[in-house]
């Protein structure tokens, strides 16, 4: 028996899924969970050397740029009153 059995036996009870193989999820859960005790094993004491990667960042202007006028945006809307698309009421 390894030492993530009782975690795994948690996991799958709690689960909200249909493991109709219930052994194929274990061990992929038992996969996942020896992977992040790998992770949580990695020294990071030499985070501290690493520089920040600067990236120039390109912003464009915030304008409002129309490209279309109202009559070409209407031109295809089923109903419309005035410079607005009419919706038929729907009832809930």
């Amino acid at each position: 028996m390894d030492e993530y059995h009782d975690d795994i036996t948690q996991l799958l009870r709690l689960s909200m899924f249909d493991l109709s193989d219930k052994e194929a999820a274990a061990a992929d859960l038992r996969c996942a969970v020896e992977f992040c005790e790998g992770v949580k094993n990695i020294p990071n004491q030499d985070s501290e050397k690493i520089e920040p990667h600067e990236t120039p960042h390109k912003l464009r202007s915030d304008t409002a740029v129309s490209e279309f006028s109202p009559d070409e945006l209407l031109s295809n809307a089923p109903e419309r009153q005035d410079s607005y698309f009419v919706l038929p009421r729907r009832r809930v």
